[in-house]
C-alpha cells in the first residue's frame, strides 16, 4: 500500500522526512547502500531534482548532513488508515506527490511490521502521547519515550509535533516498518 509523505510542513518549513526515512532504512538494514544509490540516481534524473523548491542548495542524499536529522522509522496516520493496515502485513510504497504528475517512489518496497494505536493530547495543561494497551485503555508514555516517538516520527522539535497535530486530543495510528513498538519499549 502507498504511504505518501510531505516535503514541507503546513507552515512552510521543510520536513526532511525523505532523508530521515532513508536514514532509518539504512541504519536498520532495511535497504542496502546499492539500492540507496539506485534511488539517488533516479531522483537526480527526475524533474523533482531539477525543480526542488525547498532549498536549492540542499543535496537530497548528503549522508553526513542528513545523519544529523535522525531516523524516521514509522508514520502517524488516521485510525481508519491504521485499521486497514492492521488487518494484514502490507508492502510499503514510499511516495511524495502521490496525486500529481510529479509522483515519485523514493525508497524500495519494504514490509510493514506492525500498527500501534496512539492518542496525542495537546491542551493548555498537557502535551502527551498515550499508547493503546488493551481495548479502550491507553497508557501514557513516559517523557523519554514520548520524546523518542516524536523524533522517530521525523520531528526534530517537540513543539513542531504538537503544532502539526494542533490543539485537542487526537486518536491516531502508528505504522511501523521496524520491530520497535512503544508499548514494550524501555
Amino acid at each position: 500500500m502507498e504511504l505518501s509523505f510531505s516535503e514541507n510542513f503546513k507552515w512552510g518549513e521543510p520536513t526532511y522526512f525523505i532523508d530521515q526515512i532513508w536514514n532509518g532504512l539504512l541504519v536498520n538494514d532495511l535497504a542496502s547502500k546499492e539500492s540507496f544509490e539506485v534511488f539517488q540516481q533516479l531522483y537526480r534524473d527526475s524533474t523533482l531534482a531539477r525543480n526542488y523548491l525547498t532549498d536549492p542548495d540542499w543535496d537530497f542524499f548528503d549522508r553526513e548532513k542528513h545523519n544529523l536529522r535522525g531516523e524516521k522509522i514509522h508514520t502517524i496516520r488516521s485510525v481508519k488508515t491504521g485499521l486497514r493496515w492492521s488487518r494484514r502485513i502490507y508492502k510499503i510504497h514510499f511516495y511524495i506527490h502521490p496525486r500529481d504528475p510529479r509522483k515519485f517512489n523514493f525508497a524500495p518496497l519494504i514490509f510493514q511490521k506492525n500498527v500501534e494505536f496512539i492518542k496525542i493530547k495537546n491542551t493548555l495543561l498537557e502535551q502527551s502521547v498515550y499508547v493503546l494497551y488493551s481495548k479502550g485503555n491507553y497508557l501514557k508514555l513516559p517523557l523519554t519515550n514520548m520524546t523518542n516517538l516524536i523524533h522517530r516520527d521525523g520531528f526534530i522539535e517537540e513543539e513542531d509535533f504538537f503544532k502539526f497535530f494542533g490543539v485537542g486530543t487526537h486518536e491516531k495510528s502508528l505504522i511501523h516498518w521496524t520491530d520497535l513498538t512503544y508499548l514494550n519499549y524501555d
